[in-house]
This record gives structure tokens, C-alpha cells and sequence, in this order.
């Protein structure tokens, strides 16, 4: 498995800031989405089964301001930023995520490569791997394409198949994902299995095809719109996948040496691979034997991460992760519930209890590729510490995997043995990895034993029993004897941003006996303090010509407190 915390930056056409230098694109190459009023799309957007008696103030000014949008042929095609604008800021900021959506989607283009001849097709997002500025991007998802070839059932380059079902608009990253992987060095098929298709399947019967309802599911449940207008040959291959049925995507699984999972939403990418009444479909169950015998890579970025946990570890459950910030979790704790939608505080369709901050997670798991334990993504960058710590805590599970951004966590295990498991840190920076001893009671101080792996450091598992051996070329930093007479008390805000990782980073240089920071809004104190068996190690990476410091550690307690 390659286990990426999302946050990958690769070089191409929509996205040339992440490119080193000014690479060339042809004609054919989209640059960015159009957008266009029609009354069709007016009438459309008017029509929406989503609107609520106590949106119509909000529904009736969106309606005013697209009827206030240019007309004339010159002036009515508008990029997204020109869109947002004439519609100006306030009346954008009362729209739900979902009423968001649906403008777009109902205002949105096909962009063909000469408008005034379709049968040209449609324009493309191409990319330049090569040419990325990211080179630890690249270098994560040639050690995909890598590991499908070490297990590849053929000769020449690997089959990787990739997967777009966490996204809400599962067709806008096919083109950018093909071409990638076509560059690192894969044979790449786009495999269309969504919540939509599962969805369809499950509703065939001998006299009702449920392919036929494949718009009405995407809008059910995507919340997406119009695909078939703006991606139409996308659409058709949706649609003759869709028409194959199970079989076909069986037949697309054996076949392959690797998948990849986008990012987006973990729960939809769940929604894909379970029928309605929460059995496993045969596709999950196939990869699921596929990846246990080693006969099948299976990679994840983001959502596409944080979905594989799940199964059973020690005999305690593994939960999935669908919500929530470190601030909320620790203020409300973690709810056995749905994620509820996001911006629902602003059309105040939040479940009972819930706010679109709240910690949820989904007990009985994700797919259950990863057993090891929860897996979090763009860990460091977005302050998650906390949220992990509450959701081990509230669920009872022994061990979290928090991964960073532009990082990757590879797992293996010697065939048929997957509770002899070990991992190893790649990219741009690390893996955060908690634990907690099974007696732990709910409640506060939140008191567990935390490990930060960064690159080339290696993680074993066998039997329950964690072991760590940090990179050759670090070093062990020495730790202080004496335990300081004072512990100096930082106020900053730890549950935002990587503030947290900075002050582990400055802890571990420093190897100092104990750091304390109180975050001031709420009162929150985190304590970092070295135990008996911790060790820190760091070391200098040399990238060609560049040189990237790490600094890793191990049996560091970590304690989170309110003072009041």
C-alpha cells in the first residue's frame, strides 16, 4: 500500500504556479473552466429540489443576480473568479456548499477545442511531471507506479487502474490523473466506479435498468450535475462501464497491478464499495483478497487514504475518520455518526447536535484495507493532533496514522502474514503515530504515547508489538539528564495550522525534558515530555543539490488539558 496525506503538487495546464519554469502546453490543453448564463440554467437552478422554504430569500438574490449577468456573445462566457465577482461577495458567502455546486455546475461549459466544431473534442488538462516543482510529489507517484511493477502480472509497464469516486464531480480529474500516470510510467485506465454506479446496480431489476437513472444518482448523491454535457465522452464510458455491471468490474480489478484512490470525500468513496444495506460489494471483496495475497497495489491520496482503515486490529473494531477539527473534537468529542455536509451551518441543515466542525467517524470502519489503525491525512498542515488523540480515545483504538502532506506511508507484510506488518516513511515530510494503552478511560487530560517517523524511517508491527528504527543517516540526538527547573509556557494556537509541528520540531532539536504550550482561546494545554525509553534522531537529506533537515522521535508523552 502507498498511503499519501494528500497536498501533491504536480505541473500542468490548470495549474502552471506549480510548474518550475514556463512549460509549454498546445492548443488543446484546458487552462481553466468557463462558465455561462442561460435561461435554461436559470430555470434549472430556480427548479432545484434542494431549496428549503427557509432559502428562499437566499434562492430568490442568486436568482436577481444571475438574471443580471452579461448576455451579449462576447461578454457572457466568464472565467470562475469573473462569475464570482459580478455575483459579488456577499450574496457567495450565504451560499451552501451545495447551493455552491449547483451554480456551478448549472452554469458550467464544455470546453471544446473549436467551439465551432464539437466533433474536435474537448480540451484537456495536460501535465508535465517532469517539469513539477514538487519533486517529492513526483517522486511518491513513481514509487506507485514502482511498487505496481514489482508485482506486476505482465511484461512492459504495469496496469494501474485510478479511481475517482471521493469526488463530488467524479469526471473533472480523469484527464489530469491518466496523463500523470501515462508520465510515471504506468499503462492507465480510468475505472468509473462511484456511489452513482453502485448505486445503479443495486437498483437493476429484471424489467428496470438502473443505468438509465445514473444523472439522478449523481445528483443524489455527488451533488453533482450536467456531467454528461460538459465531459460527454467521459459520460458515454460512465455509461457503458455502468451497463457491464459487477462482472466487468471484477474482470478490471483481477487485471490490474495497482489502483489509486483520489482525494475528496472518504465517505462517498465508501459509498461506492458497499450495497445498501452495508454488506460489502464483491468489488471490495475481491481487492480486499487481492491486496492480502500481494497481488495488487493499492495507493490513496487524501480521502483515498483515510478510507482504507478500517477491519479489526487486537480485536477492537478500526473506525474511519469522516469529519472534524482538533479544536471541535476536544470541545464536543467524536460522534458515531454520518459526516454531516459541508457548509451545512450556513443553510442550517446540520443533523441535530452536529455543526460542520464536529469530530464524526464511522465505527464499523472504511474499506478495511489498513487494520492498523485510524488513518488521518494533511496531518501536520492542518493541526490534527488532536482530533486523532480524541478519536483513539473515544473509540477505543490502539494506534493512529497521521500523515503529512507530500508524504507517504509505504505498508507491506510477507505474504499471508499482514499482522507481521511493516511501514516506511517517503516525501516531503512525515508520519505522525499514536498509541494508547488499552486501559485508558474517556475524559480528560488526553494522554497517550506519540512517535513522529520522517523519511526512510521504518515502523514494524508484529503481533501488537511496535518497534522503530529511525534512517541510517540520522543521527541520535542527545537528551537532557536533568529535567529544567522551570518549563517555559508558550501561548500560541497549537490546534491550528502546523503549529504543532513546530513546536515538536523545536522540542525534538532541543531535547529538552518537557514543552508546554496553552492555546488562549479556549485554554487547551499540550504537554510534550520525554519519558525513559524516547529517542530522538536527525538528520540532513540531500536532494540533489538541495539539503532538507528531519527530525524524528519516539515515546514522546503527549497530554492535552483544559485549564479552567
Amino acid at each position: 500500500m502507498v498511503l499519501v496525506g494528500g497536498g501533491l503538487s504536480t505541473c500542468s495546464s490548470m495549474t502552471p504556479s506549480s510548474c518550475a519554469g514556463d512549460p509549454s502546453f498546445d492548443a488543446a490543453a484546458l487552462h481553466q473552466l468557463s462558465y455561462r448564463w442561460s435561461l435554461e440554467a436559470q430555470q434549472r437552478i430556480a427548479t432545484w429540489s434542494g431549496w428549503s422554504d427557509r432559502r428562499a430569500s437566499v434562492k430568490q438574490q442568486l436568482l436577481q443576480g444571475l438574471a443580471q449577468l452579461p448576455k451579449t456573445p462576447q461578454a457572457s462566457v466568464l472565467t470562475k473568479a469573473e462569475l464570482l465577482r459580478l455575483l459579488g461577495d456577499e450574496l457567495v458567502a450565504q451560499l451552501s456548499d451545495a447551493e455552491f455546486n449547483l451554480l456551478l455546475d448549472q452554469l458550467e461549459q464544455p470546453a471544446w477545442i473549436s467551439p465551432d466544431q464539437p466533433g474536435a473534442g474537448r480540451q484537456r488538462e495536460q501535465v508535465r511531471l517532469t517539469d513539477s516543482k514538487d519533486k517529492f510529489s513526483v517522486e511518491i507517484y513513481r514509487k506507485i507506479v514502482e511498487q505496481a511493477a514489482k508485482i506486476s502480472k505482465r511484461p512492459g509497464k504495469p496496469k494501474l487502474l485510478v479511481l475517482t469516486a471521493s469526488s463530488r464531480d467524479p469526471f473533472a480529474a480523469v484527464d489530469f490523473y491518466l496523463e500523470l500516470f501515462r508520465q510515471a510510467g504506468a499503462e492507465v485506465e480510468w475505472l468509473p466506479l462511484n456511489a452513482a454506479w453502485q448505486q445503479a446496480q443495486q437498483s437493476a431489476t429484471n424489467d428496470k435498468n438502473g443505468c438509465q437513472q445514473l444523472d439522478q444518482y449523481l445528483a443524489e448523491l455527488h451533488q453533482s450535475y450536467r456531467r454528461s454535457a460538459v465531459y460527454p465522452d467521459l459520460y458515454q464510458q460512465f455509461q457503458q462501464f455502468c451497463m457491464a455491471g459487477s462482472a466487468a468490474a471484477l474482470d478490471n480489478i483481477r487485471g490490474a497491478d495497482a489502483l489509486f484512490f483520489n482525494g475528496g470525500n472518504q465517505s462517498l468513496t465508501l459509498a461506492a464499495f458497499l450495497k445498501e444495506n452495508g454488506e460489502t460489494s464483491a468489488e471490495l471483496a475481491l481487492i480486499r483478497q487481492q491486496v492480502e495475497q500481494g497481488r495488487l497495489i493499492v495507493a490513496g491520496t487524501s480521502a483515498g487514504t483515510a478510507v482504507m482503515a478500517g477491519g479489526t486490529w487486537q480485536g477492537q473494531p478500526v473506525p474511519m475518520i469522516s469529519n472534524g477539527s482538533s479544536r471541535a473534537a476536544l470541545q464536543f468529542g467524536a460522534v458515531a455518526a454520518a459526516a454531516p455536509d459541508e457548509g451545512c451551518d450556513i443553510d442550517q441543515s446540520c443533523p441535530a447536535g452536529l455543526s460542520s466542525e464536529h469530530l464524526t467517524y464511522r465505527p464499523a470502519g472504511g474499506l478495511g484495507l489498513f487494520r492498523y489503525g485510524v488513518l488521518d491525512t494533511h496531518f501536520s498542515e492542518r493541526g490534527r493532533q488532536g482530533r486523532l488523540m480524541q478519536l483513539l480515545q473515544s473509540s477505543g483504538s490502539q494506534y493512529g496514522f497521521g500523515v503529512d502532506e507530500a508524504t507517504a506511508l509505504l505498508v507491506g507484510w510477507p505474504q499471508g502474514q499482514p499482522e507481521q506488518v511493516r511501514m516506511r516513511v517517503t516525501g516531503a515530510a512525515g508520519v505522525y503515530v499514536l498509541a494508547q494503552k488499552q486501559d485508558n478511560t474517556e475524559g480528560e487530560p488526553l494522554v497517550m504515547t506519540s512517535h513522529y517517523l520522517s523519511r526512510d524511517d521504518e515502523l514494524q508491527l508484529n503481533k501488537g508489538q511496535l518497534r522503530i528504527k529511525f534512517a541510517d543517516w540520522k543521527q541520535a540526538r542527545p537528551v537532557a539528564k536533568q529535567r529544567a527547573a522551570t518549563t517555559e509556557l508558550q501561548r500560541l494556537d497549537w490546534l491550528q495550522h502546523d503549529q504543532y509541528r513546530q513546536l515538536a520540531g523545536q522540542f525534538c532539536q532541543t531535547g529538552q525534558p518537557e514543552l508546554q504550550a496553552q492555546e488562549p482561546k479556549t485554554g487547551y494545554l499540550l504537554s510534550l515530555k520525554l519519558q525513559s525509553q524516547s529517542q530522538l534522531a536527525f538528520g540532513q537529506y540531500q536532494r540533489n543539490s538541495q539539503s532538507t533537515g528531519y527530525c524524528s522521535y519516539q515515546a514522546v508523552q503527549v497530554r492535552i488539558s483544559q485549564q479552567r
